[in-house]
């Protein structure tokens, strides 16, 4: 791409001429016979030996039994080299072997998969003709029907082909598809320009997102970030729309239980939406401005439904991080209570301030919640039922995300995030009100969840035990407000009924959520 100088070496940055080929230089693949090589070199050098463990997960049960993992005649630590080093293997668990792996995908295919949208996507052509996914793929199917194999029928599995009793299954496979994905993507990049990538990351996010680990969670926001990026880069296909779409769902949940903000915006989605050919930004820009019953007839899918929640759903989180510190404000006399609780119809020759600015929006995210209920609510199941009221809870009370910290169920901000560690100090000492639309919006999430009437297929909604647990705090706030403004309506005995709902999911942070509701009740005797 460049002229060589008289000397043979490269021209210094400073004396290179720019051309109109250098882009498409930069960016052309490499030549094939540059990765064989490369591969060659790992397997005749022995400092490589180890990187044979990404070719199959059979390789990772087959330990060394003669010394102990990553030690070597001296007893000290051997230390890895790139690739290998990517994989932490002196810290990498017992991965169950490749035939439990194997077993457990049909196990996914009869659970998870009926999911909203992954029911649409047809994972298994993903392999390129391949007799066998991607090992990260593996991983992250394995992972899921690990958690999901106790829903099923005794007797529908042989259960023996899935007895691993030395580890935590899910999270062991969680950590191995992890480890596994950003060493092959570091080893080569072409990886991430697969679909398999993206739907393993996204798949390894959900499980993250509904575990109970704090190691987890910080995992899983990286991996979400690069699954956001890869599926913004993915070609405009009908896979590819709903593989975006079910992204966009996992990550605005994700940024609801960690407080954060989604990879996604919903400014720069140009996808056509699930189930027909419209367009995703006009039709959520006729939800968000034009009136009701506007939308095009043939949008009535539950997917459609779902991808028009979650970018409101969206849309709050950034709304409610641009104004975090408004929200923890004392009401004003002329801003008073809430603002996203107060009605503000458009005026464009009002003057412009924060508060009004802010209330204009939350105003807007209400008249479109309002005009999906019209569109969407007569034909949609509970579970979809549930999603929306747990999106009105959260439009209505945008100080939500502070409870799950407030009862020991969060990350804690990093010290990079100052203007969030300010807020969450200073909302400890501020009551949270929770007004009448809100308690009734929790009310109602509880009331279209039932575990047990659904069955298992409208149970496993990845949304379920967030909104329960969301709304289990909301309640417990609403009556803490009434009791300190003259006595209370009600018992905290009333979240038992969250609690019942919860232990019937099998999802790991179930348990975490039920333990600190107890605490709740516990604490008011």
């Amino acid at each position: 791409m460049y002229d060589k100088s008289d000397n043979g070496r490269l021209p210094a940055p400073y004396e290179w001429n720019p051309t109109r080929q250098d882009a498409a230089e930069a960016n052309r693949p490499p030549d094939a016979t540059l990765l064989q090589l490369f591969k060659q070199e790992i397997a005749v050098n022995d400092e490589f030996r180890d990187c044979e463990q990404l070719v199959s997960p059979t390789l990772f049960h087959e330990r060394d039994s003669s010394s102990a993992r990553g030690q070597d005649e001296a007893g000290t630590r051997r230390q890895y080299s790139f690739p290998a080093d990517l994989l932490n293997l002196n810290h990498l668990p017992d991965i169950p072997y490749e035939a439990m792996v194997a077993n457990l995908q049909p196990v996914f295919y009869a659970t998870f998969k009926s999911h909203v949208f992954l029911e649409d996507l047809d994972i298994a052509s993903l392999s390129d003709g391949q007799d066998s996914p991607p090992p990260f793929l593996a991983f992250s199917l394995a992972c899921l029907a690990s958690v999901w194999l106790s829903t099923l029928t005794p007797g529908t599995y042989e259960q023996s082909n899935y007895f691993y009793p030395t580890v935590d299954l899910p999270s062991t496979l969680f950590w191995a598809g992890v480890k596994v994905w950003a060493a092959m993507i570091e080893i080569d990049n072409r990886e991430v320009r697969r679909p398999e990538s993206a739907i393993a990351t996204v798949l390894l996010a959900t499980y993250g997102m509904l575990s109970a680990d704090q190691a987890h969670w910080a995992r899983t926001t990286n991996i979400m970030a690069y699954s956001a990026t890869m599926m913004k880069q993915l070609p405009p296909t009908p896979s590819s729309r709903i593989l975006v779409s079910y992204g966009l769902l996992v990550d605005v949940l994700r940024a609801v239980v960690f407080n954060d903000v989604p990879n996604f915006s919903t400014t720069e989605l140009v996808i056509m939406m699930p189930s027909s050919a419209d367009s995703f930004p006009a039709t959520y820009k006729r939800l968000l401005q034009e009136p009701a019953g506007t939308l095009p007839a043939d949008i009535s899918s539950r997917g459609d439904a779902i991808l028009l929640l979650s970018a409101v759903l969206c849309d709050t989180l950034f709304v409610r991080r641009s104004y975090s510190t408004l929200l923890h404000q004392p009401a004003r006399g002329d801003v008073e209570g809430s603002a996203a609780q107060q009605p503000f119809p458009f005026n464009p020759y009002a003057a412009l301030s924060p508060e009004s600015e802010m209330r204009r929006q939350y105003a807007a995210l209400q008249g479109a919640l309002d005009r999906w209920s019209q569109n969407f609510g007569q034909c949609v199941e509970k579970d979809i039922l549930a999603l929306f009221y747990f999106c009105r809870l959260f439009v209505s009370c945008p100080e939500l995300t502070e409870l799950p910290r407030r009862v020991g169920y969060a990350l804690e901000p990093t010290d990079g995030d100052w203007g969030v560690r300010a807020a969450a100090r200073s909302s400890d000492m501020i009551p949270i009100e929770v007004s009448e639309e809100a308690a009734s919006a929790a009310w109602s999430v509880l009331h279209y969840i039932n575990v047990t009437a659904e069955g298992p297929k409208r149970s496993q909604q990845v949304w379920m035990p967030i909104a329960l647990f969301c709304s289990a705090l909301v309640i417990w706030q609403s009556l803490l407000c009434r009791s300190g403004s003259g006595g209370r309506r009600g018992t905290l005995k009333v979240l038992n009924a969250f609690i019942r709902e919860l232990e019937q999911l099998p999802w790991p942070c179930c348990g975490k959520m039920s333990r600190a509701l107890e605490r709740i009740i516990a604490d008011e005797q």
